[in-house]
């Protein structure tokens, strides 16, 4: 009995409000972290990102809700075609390799001061600490 309780898959309700809360916390989190940042001059307007513009607090809530957003959905897909228990384990090996695959990133950032790239960094942590901990237990 105790396996099969185990073994329940969340529903697409939990695991929308446990996105949906991953989503929020990381956004409010990041945005907090950018606010500081900015404050301290972090965020000057000559460090541009490949795109060719400064990282702003309107592209730190869309790199956040993007993140979640995928990671949500991966995790929905993974839970519904895998045991809960496997699920999981992918999904928190999928964020574990996404951090590591964006940690250069921040640094690929020309003139970007050294606390930015700390922020951000953080920020991606953030971002995958959020999913893991809210997804991971839906």
């Amino acid at each position: 009995m105790a396996q099969a309780v185990a073994n329940l898959k969340p529903s697409v309700g939990q695991v929308a409000k446990a996105g949906g809360t991953a989503v929020a916390v990381a956004i409010a989190v990041n945005v907090v972290l950018y606010l500081i940042g900015a404050a301290a001059g972090a965020f000057p307007p000559d460090a541009l990102t490949p795109m060719g513009v400064p990282v702003d607090v309107t592209a730190v809530i869309a790199a956040s809700l993007m993140g979640s957003l995928v990671g949500t959905i991966g995790y929905f897909i993974l839970t519904r075609v895998l045991t809960l228990k496997l699920a999981r384990q992918i999904f928190i090996g999928g964020v574990v390799l996404a951090l590591i695959g964006m940690f250069f990133g921040p640094f690929g950032i020309p003139n970007a001061p050294v606390l930015q790239i700390i922020l951000l960094e953080i920020m991606h942590f953030v971002v995958g600490g959020a999913l893991w901990y809210f997804l991971a237990k839906s």
